[in-house]
Formats: structure tokens, C-alpha cells, sequence
């Protein structure tokens, strides 16, 4: 059981918000979690290494202070896809400093960033010469990779599926609505018909071959999206700059408002580079940089359609159903909580299963030496 005491300062490491929103729900998550565990302590959110402000190289910038190499709390918590190639080379001068002042280093919710052999390989020589003090992962792929390295490991999942414990959602006045989020690929367009039809293929196989058009089932009513071809190749080839480009350069389009009984709220979880056309080129548009308003939204929708993965945990979270429109194999903390068809159609995940889950990781938390 956790040792009785003085206060202790738990520092969360996270941020992110604007260039990714989805980072505060695990952000949020997370603080929930440790509050619990450490109920009379004081938990903390604090930068990440500015080095994940450069996407494509991951260097600490030069004239950067380093302000992780300045605190000295009794916990620094990492959480989330930080398990990278260049993980060791963006940490390891902050955890020897650590080190030294008697830190304890933890991972919650901890994942890979490409689950690639390479990266696998880096990780596992730096921890196995630098083992975190606590290895919580968030998808069981990551905790076959890392689990033998640390005394205290266990196969959890994302922390991002506490959101509807740490922020219980707001009533609003919207009339019944779905949430269409695409912030890598071209929006689809969206039909629904009353009645059972034949299913006419799969998300994963619409994504994988460029199919124009798929169909689905869903609460007994068929959903039809037809994907704009061009776009489509365009954002395969210019990946999370297509959303930019197709902005300043292509033409608007003709965007529904309402399917069927539904009305069509989309969210951006990109705030940063700040870009209106972007953001706001359809109606019924939402973007900001706090988790919150996003949650709230998720919170009620009665089906959100996603290329993000958070987007998908956070509506599965507060037990509404959704579908996932991506190849990343961070997805895998969807299959954790028995979502592995979100892929194909839409679906829920069970209540109880995920309440379990979410105990059963609290418990293993309430029974290590902290």
C-alpha cells in the first residue's frame, strides 16, 4: 500500500493541446488517475521536452533551458506514444539529472510511437540500462515489447478512457447530432436510408484501396460515404499537410448540415498553425485549445466518424458508439478495450468491460510500493 507521510509532487509531463487536442484527454485522464492514487499529494502538469515541438527531427532546440532538467519532484509521470527511436536521446540527459536528485520515473499509459523493430529495439536497450521505476502500458503490444524490463509492469490502457470520471460533460441544447472529425483525410460525404442493406465493404478496406464509395450498418439504418477520389490520393501523398493545402488551394465544396434526423457537427483537433479556412471551411465547425469543449461534444454524440484515434476513445469513453478511418497502429489501444472492429463498422464498447478494465489497473496502482 502507499506509504503515509509528508506531501508529495507528482509532475505529469504533457501539453500539446493546440497542434493535437487528443493529448489532453490522455492529459486529463492521467491527472484523474493519480489523484486517486495519490490523494493527498500534489499532482502537476508540466512541459514535455520542447524537442516534440520538431516533428521531423525531435532535437531539443538549441538555445532551449531545459526546464525538465530543473524540477526535482518525487515523481515524474510520462504517459502516452512517447516510445520512439528518439526517445533516448530527448530524455536521457533529464533522467540522469533525475536520477541524482532521487526521483522516481513512471510510465502510465505508456506506448509506441511507429511499433516498428527499430524503435522497439532502440527502447529496449536504453530502459534495459535505464528501467522506469513503474512500466503501465496502454496497448498489449507495447507491454509485450517492455514488460520483462521492470519490476512493476502491468498491460493497462489508454488513461485517455477516463475522461468521463475526470470531466463530467456539460448539458447542452443540440439537437440530436453526429460528429464527422477528419483532420487528415478529406471529410466524406454522408448519406443514411432507413432500412438493412447489404454491407458493401469495410473502413479498413476503404482506407487501404482507395475505395470511392462503402457502405455500413448501423442501429438499423444503412450509412452510405463517398470519399472525394482526388482528395483522397492528395492526402495519402501530403499525409497531415493535406488538410492545409486543400484549404488555401482547392475549391470549397457544398457541406451538408444535417443526415438524415442528425445534424453535422465536425471538429478540428488541430489548432495550431492557426488557419480560419482550415478550421472553419464548413459549417457547424469547432476548434480551440482546450480538451474540454471537445469532451462535451464527444460526450453526446450519437455516432462520431473519426481518422483520429482519440476522437474514437473519448465518444467510446462516455459509452457512445464510433468508427475509426486510419492505418495508424496506435489504434491498438482500441483493440485493448475490445474495440478491434471499430475499423470495420461502428460500434460501442461495453460499459462493464471497460469499468472492469479500469479497476483492475487502479488496483494493480493501489498495491505498489509507491
Amino acid at each position: 500500500m502507499l506509504e503515509q507521510g509528508k506531501a508529495r509532487t507528482v509532475a505529469v509531463v504533457g501539453g500539446g493541446w493546440s497542434t493535437n487536442v487528443g493529448n489532453g484527454f490522455y492529459n486529463l485522464g492521467t491527472l484523474h488517475v493519480l489523484k486517486t492514487i495519490f490523494p493527498n499529494d500534489r499532482i502537476f502538469l508540466f512541459s514535455d521536452q520542447e524537442a516534440n515541438w520538431d516533428y521531423r527531427r525531435h532535437q531539443t532546440p538549441k538555445n532551449s533551458i531545459r526546464l525538465l532538467d530543473h524540477i526535482t519532484p518525487d515523481y515524474l509521470v510520462l504517459h502516452g506514444c512517447f516510445l520512439s527511436s528518439s526517445f533516448p536521446g530527448m530524455w536521457n540527459p533529464t533522467f540522469q539529472r533525475l536520477k541524482e536528485k532521487g526521483t522516481k520515473v513512471l510510465f502510465i499509459s505508456a506506448g509506441l510511437t511507429h511499433y516498428t523493430d527499430f524503435e522497439v529495439e532502440v527502447c529496449r536497450n536504453y530502459l534495459r540500462r535505464n528501467p522506469p521505476y513503474l512500466f503501465l502500458s496502454r496497448d498489449a503490444v507495447t507491454y509485450s515489447k517492455f514488460n520483462d524490463l521492470v519490476e512493476f509492469s502491468y498491460n493497462g490502457i489508454d488513461t485517455a478512457f477516463f475522461v468521463s470520471e475526470a470531466f463530467p460533460p456539460v448539458e447542452m441544447d443540440f439537437p440530436p447530432y453526429v460528429i464527422l472529425n477528419f483532420d487528415k483525410l478529406p471529410e466524406p460525404v454522408l448519406s443514411i436510408e432507413n432500412g438493412r442493406g447489404r454491407d458493401h465493404g469495410s473502413a479498413q478496406a476503404a482506407v487501404a484501396t482507395l475505395e470511392r464509395r462503402m457502405e455500413f450498418e448501423h442501429a438499423d439504418t444503412r450509412w452510405s460515404l463517398e470519399f472525394p477520389l482526388v482528395r483522397y490520393k492528395l492526402s495519402n501523398s501530403l499525409g497531415k499537410f493535406y488538410k492545409y493545402f486543400e484549404a488555401a488551394l482547392l475549391p470549397e465544396r457544398n457541406a451538408k448540415t444535417k443526415v438524415g434526423p442528425f445534424t453535422i457537427i465536425r471538429t478540428d483537433h488541430q489548432s495550431n498553425p492557426w488557419f480560419v479556412r482550415k478550421m472553419y471551411r464548413a459549417p457547424n465547425s469547432f476548434a480551440w485549445d482546450l480538451p474540454e469543449p471537445y469532451l462535451a461534444l464527444y460526450a453526446n454524440t450519437a455516432l462520431t466518424l473519426s481518422d483520429r484515434v482519440h476522437a474514437c476513445v473519448a465518444s467510446l469513453a462516455y459509452g457512445r458508439p464510433a468508427m475509426l478511418f486510419s492505418r495508424s497502429p496506435r489504434s491498438l489501444i482500441l483493440d485493448r478495450v475490445g474495440a478491434k472492429d471499430i475499423k470495420h463498422k461502428p460500434l460501442s464498447v461495453s460499459g462493464d468491460q471497460l469499468q472492469f478494465e479500469k479497476e483492475k489497473m487502479m488496483d494493480f496502482l493501489q498495491h505498489i510500493p509507491l
